[in-house]
């Protein structure tokens, strides 16, 4: 399906596409509780953490997808689940100034990544025709 020299040239541009897109979503959304160093840093470190693993491991652990679309639904929501995972691991322990801070903070994480996805496909089906 994806050849892995493909995804090795594409990865500095999609991690950069990626983060310009999930980057004011972060910064603007999260809770307050968050400084703006933190929402910064996340845009960046949630997305080193996570698109190595979906550019250079899953499609070599699972290679025999041949359904674009089952392999996207798959993939992303590993991605968009361990962004949120990861952001509420390291940064869900502080004191939540409203009940539903950490609800909000997994929602926006998760949010950002579908966000990010979706622009994606646009560019791809533009970049196809």
């Amino acid at each position: 399906m994806y050849e892995s020299k493909d995804l090795l040239l594409f990865f500095p541009i999609g991690y950069l596409l990626t983060v310009i897109l999930e980057a004011p979503i972060l910064f603007l959304f999260l809770s307050k509780r968050h400084s703006w160093k933190v929402r910064l840093f996340s845009s960046f470190w949630l997305t080193a953490c996570t698109y190595p693993m979906i550019n250079l491991l899953l499609p070599s652990l699972f290679p025999k997808f041949d359904d674009r679309n089952s392999w996207l639904i798959y993939a992303e929501l590993i991605v968009a689940l361990s962004e949120a995972a990861l952001f509420l691991t390291v940064f869900g322990n502080r004191e939540p100034k409203k009940p539903y801070d950490q609800l909000r903070d997994f929602v926006v994480v998760f949010l950002a990544n579908a966000f990010s996805f979706g622009i994606g496909e646009v560019l791809w089906i533009i970049l196809e025709y």
